[in-house]
């Protein structure tokens, strides 16, 4: 829409953009300090308010979320609007920090790293559990991941492979958590019955 599908170049871009990736205040990058801003407020709306309890809740069950007189709706589209909010400003950063924008591929095979990192981060693929510091940690694992295995000089291919491999120890991982959590669950309520 703003580019009109064209490409945008790097003298195309507004200087104050560029700065944000070229300039540091306290000798921390603009763009980190944007990220730690927004795990910060991600982690503070999920965690510490009633709005976070309600978006889990909505998340994991939906229709109990309902019977609760939660309205999924409400809830749905405020969840859509500020991830829309955050990806606007994940693309302000994307442009600050390459100076050049091809809207025919920005970003092109990015979505199966994201969803990567969020699923090694913890969050439950089936949704209502995770953490925005979870998800930083995958992030920033996928990230060692990559540059790594870059520098190595390994395939993309095999960069996939690996990053697969680490989805698939995490769900399985994921998995044995809750079962153990299932097993402990009702072992304690075997025992308290018993204690009766």
């Amino acid at each position: 829409l703003v580019s009109d599908n064209v490409q945008i170049d790097p003298e195309d871009v507004p200087k104050d953009i560029i700065s944000l990736a070229t300039t540091s205040p306290i000798g921390i990058p603009w763009l980190l300090i944007f990220a730690f801003l927004s795990i910060i407020l991600v982690w503070y709306i999920s965690s510490q308010t009633l709005l976070g309890k309600r978006i889990y809740a909505v998340g994991s069950n939906p229709e109990g979320a309902v019977s609760r007189g939660l309205s999924f709706n409400k809830i749905t589209i405020l969840v859509f609007v500020f991830v829309g909010v955050l990806a606007g400003l994940g693309g302000v950063l994307y442009t600050a920090r390459y100076a050049t924008i091809n809207p025919a591929d920005v970003a092109r095979g990015l979505e199966f790293d994201v969803i990567s990192a969020v699923v090694i981060g913890g969050t439950n693929i089936f949704g209502g559990s995770g953490t925005a510091l979870g998800t930083a940690l995958g992030c920033v694992l996928i990230g060692i991941l990559s540059n790594g295995l870059t520098v190595v000089g390994v395939s993309p291919f095999w960069k996939a492979c690996a990053t697969g491999f680490l989805i698939l120890a995490a769900v399985a991982i994921d998995n044995l958590v809750r079962r153990r959590q299932e097993e402990n669950f009702l072992l304690a309520i075997r025992n308290q019955r018993v204690t009766k």
